[in-house]
């Protein structure tokens, strides 16, 4: 009974050492996106964010007459 009792306390301890690992594994990972979510935040509210123009060429709103000009065709 007492080999039984031993075997039965190494797997729980093994298992709790597993489990320990992937607790402090997620813990960090957790930072790691706290630290990538606050610095993003901080860009979005940098002043260099006014400076980016939509440099696109050609854009429908851009003319009042491209929406006709692609019904005739």
């Amino acid at each position: 009974m007492a080999e039984f009792n031993e075997s039965f306390l190494e797997e729980q301890l093994e298992r709790m050492r597993r489990l320990t690992e992937r607790v402090s594994q997620v813990h960090s990972r957790v930072v790691e996106n706290s630290e990538n979510i606050a610095h993003d935040r901080d860009q979005l509210h940098s002043p260099h964010n006014n400076v980016v123009r939509d440099l696109r060429r050609f854009q429908t709103h851009d003319y009042p007459g491209a929406a006709r000009r692609r019904r005739k065709r």
